[in-house]
């Protein structure tokens, strides 16, 4: 009986099928290593004595087993958690790039992030991919993905189990903190895929994280805390992969995240991270009848049986493409197995790589050459096995998925995490324990505590729905309903607590306000929360926007009004002018008696009745004859035609007339000047003559004559110098006075006629 299973066993000995196992074997755990040695024992335990002898029957018993089952061999990568290096290890695998013989069907991996990519080369190389921990709901997609399956259950059934809960426990609204990668977003995208059937998609806010496993920007992390705060929920749905959290837990702690008034609900992937009690996570359902025996065979390993020599070169553990002996992960030592350290993702590891076993035996024992087990074959035999796993009862609907449950843990005050609950995928309902479940707060209640539910600071209960919303911008909501922003201050946020004053030098007029408005030029704010801003006082002036204080004009200048703008509206007040005989010490100085100081930077003008000659700032004013001569003109000007001190003199070749001017003379006007011009030549003569005669000989009335002509010339010449005086002569003392400038030979002589003539009463 044993002849012809052991010639077939010969001939198939001749062939090789392998298969790829690869993970995050350096980084996230070592264990899976040991893992794939569990299976491949339990699998040599169907055909080989030896080694059913030392760890007992197989746990999964492989019905009408094919002798060729004996030549699947397996070789184990590690992706170390990124992308390049799990998509190199997957051409490795395919395109034999390492040595090796080409593999026709790949076990891995743990991320979506690298699943995805390793999924297309698949696709193209036409090697069937069985998934054990990639959960995005993407990889259901066939079109995309038409050689993709998975053991584990996708994230569209644990978005149904996030949902389940928000509603169960009546939550008005969580924020979903996830990363931007195909895992995170994927499964933020199914809880919300379910809110938006529900027609409450108003129950789910988010906050993304770019994905930065390496290297962490710390400013983002916090930018993405500070927004899921922002939208005053306690209840945090937390959607990443364990890599990005390690970085983002410190400033979740920091932020006070970990704390009674908040509450913490995390995705499957999260199991490693240091979570306050009362928090709660999901895992999918990874335990079956079986899986207690898979246990015992665990707890009979050692760690040379995973990383012996034989073993390693069984595996090609050395051709990783990170060595071992750089992982981070936690090494494999004996007590490993003695203290039973397992994962969720184990158990679904351990069923797919049964699972590529079991339909190659299938294959196998319709007839199929070893050789065409590959590619499209291999594939829809994968998709019509079915068996009892450890993981549970394993099966794949039409897009490759795995339909299973999630379980439900809760860290009770233990430090422990325990399942309390079940969400059954099938029947879309959520088991709870009837006495509730530990909240962050520490009770243990059968809802969330009220203080959890009631809005946060910066947020109201809208009545109709029941849910808590951002206070609206111009308002603040201190727990109650939303108030507006008093005049002066203002809101430019959603969720405010409080409002915030306006700062110097701007203003908010009206209550309400989302925004401060800047003080105009000629204002300013010398303090916060102004309501209207102050207008510059006079004597000050401010041009620019945004004024804290105004601008003093400087060298005693005021302003006309108060508001000013420009440096230009300042000048000197009214009675008082400016003296700039040096920049240094240019300022407004009192008017002079005598001149009058309009309000500006002009010069002073002469006051009707007075002179003074232009200065920059020491005037010397006179009191003119009078006020016709000096009508009250600009400095130093007099009546028209007169110049000289105090305008006391016509211009050269003019006459006076009675309004104070003085008029150029005509051509007839010189004729009294000539006639008194030879005049005076004859009295001369005479006077000469008698100066030479002897005054004996001379008559007494010639005598007389000369004495009295000598008196009148000498009167006459007193007049001329009384006509200078400043008084008023009247008609017509003031002719006979002016005819005196004959015999003064004043240089106004020329015009005597003129002044007969033109100013002569009638």
């Amino acid at each position: 009986m044993l002849l012809p299973w052991a010639a077939v066993l010969l001939c198939a000995n001749a062939q090789e099928l392998a298969l790829g196992i690869y993970g995050a074997m350096t980084t996230f755990t070592q264990l899976h290593i040991a893992v794939v040695v569990t299976f491949d024992l339990d699998l040599r335990k169907n055909f080989d004595a030896s080694v059913r002898a030392r760890y007992g029957p197989p746990i999964i018993q492989i019905p009408n087993l094919h002798p060729g089952v004996a030549n699947i061999t397996f070789r184990i990568g590690t992706s170390h958690a990124m992308t390049d290096i799990g998509v190199g290890t997957a051409l490795d695998f395919t395109l034999g790039l390492d040595g090796e013989t080409p593999v026709v069907g790949l076990v891995g991996g743990v991320y979506s992030g690298i699943a995805m990519p390793v999924a297309s080369i698949a696709a193209t190389q036409k090697v069937p991919q069985i998934a054990f921990g990639a959960t995005s709901p993407a990889l259901s997609n066939k079109e995309h993905f038409p050689y993709f399956l998975r053991t584990v259950p996708p994230d569209s059934i644990q978005g149904r189990a996030f949902w389940n809960w928000v509603v169960v426990f009546q939550v008005p609204m969580v924020v979903c903190l996830y990363g931007i990668e195909p895992y995170g977003e994927g499964l933020y995208l199914a809880i919300r895929e379910q809110a938006d059937l529900a027609n409450e998609d108003g129950r789910i806010r988010s906050a993304g994280l770019r994905n930065m496993q390496v290297n962490f920007v710390v400013e983002e992390g916090q930018a993405a805390i500070d927004i899921a705060k922002s939208f005053g929920s306690p209840f945090i749905f937390l959607c990443f992969t364990t890599a990005l959290g390690n970085h983002l837990w410190p400033l979740m702690e920091n932020a006070g995240m970990f704390g009674p008034s908040w509450q913490l609900v995390a995705c499957e992937s999260l199991t490693e991270l240091p979570f306050p009690v009362g928090a709660m996570r999901w895992s999918p359902s990874s335990t079956g009848p079986k899986y207690v025996d898979w246990l015992d065979l665990w707890g009979n390993l050692t760690a040379d049986d995973v990383l012996s020599t034989a073993a390693r070169e069984r595996y090609k553990i050395d051709n990783f493409r990170v060595p071992l002996s750089q992982a981070t992960a936690p090494p494999i030592t004996d007590a490993t197995f003695e203290n039973r350290e397992v994962f969720v993702y184990d158990s679904f590891l351990f069923d797919a790589s049964y699972t590529f076993v079991l339909a190659i035996n299938d294959l196998l024992n319709s007839g199929t050459p070893l050789a065409d087990i590959k590619g499209e074959t291999l594939l829809n035999q994968i998709k019509t096995t079915q068996f009892e796993g450890i993981s549970g009862a394993v099966s794949f609907d039409p897009n490759g998925d795995r339909l299973a449950a999630y379980q439900f843990w809760n860290k009770e005050p233990d430090g422990e995490f325990h399942i309390t609950g079940m969400f059954h995928a099938a029947t879309n309902q959520l088991e709870l324990p009837g006495d509730g479940v530990y909240w962050m707060n520490g009770q243990k209640l059968p809802m969330p505590p009220a203080e959890l539910i009631d809005c946060s600071i910066g947020f109201y209960k809208d009545e109709a729905t029941r849910k808590c919303e951002a206070c609206p911008k111009g308002f603040y909501c201190a727990g109650s309903a939303p108030e507006p922003c008093q005049a002066g201050t203002f809101s430019n946020v959603i969720g405010a607590a409080s409002c915030t004053p306006c700062d110097f030098g701007t203003f908010a007029s009206e209550i309400g306000s989302t925004q401060c408005t800047s003080c105009y030029p000629g204002f300013f704010a010398d303090k916060g929360g102004m309501e209207a801003c102050q207008k510059c006082p006079k004597g000050t002036y401010m041009p620019s926007f945004k004024a804290t204080a105004c601008i003093q004009c400087g060298m005693q200048q005021e302003t006309e009004e108060s508001g000013s703008q420009d440096d230009d509206e300042c000048r000197c007040a009214q009675g008082s002018f400016m003296c700039n005989e040096s920049l240094a010490t240019a300022s407004c100085q009192p008017c002079p008696e005598g001149l009058t100081c309009p309000a500006g930077l002009d010069p002073p003008v002469q006051q009707p009745g007075f002179w003074a000659e232009p200065t920059a700032c020491n005037f010397k004013v006179l009191r003119c004859r009078n006020q016709l001569e000096c009508p009250g003109l600009a400095l130093g000007e007099c009546a028209k035609g007169r110049d000289g001190i105090a305008c006391n003199n016509c211009h050269f070749n003019h006459y006076p007339l009675e309004n104070g001017t003085c008029e150029l003379c005509g051509p007839g006007d010189y004729w009294p000047s000539i006639l008194a011009g030879l005049i005076g030549v004859l009295v001369a003569i005479l006077l000469v003559r008698s100066a030479k005669v002897d005054l004996n000989q001379q008559s007494l009335n010639l005598l007389t004559v000369a004495a009295v002509a000598s008196q009148t010339i000498t009167a006459l010449q007193a007049l001329g110098s009384i006509r200078k005086l400043a008084v008023e002569w009247i008609y017509p003392v003031r002719r006979i006075i002016e005819l005196t400038k004959i015999v003064s030979f004043d240089l106004d002589v020329i015009k005597i006629r003129a002044f007969w003539v033109k100013t002569a009463p009638p």
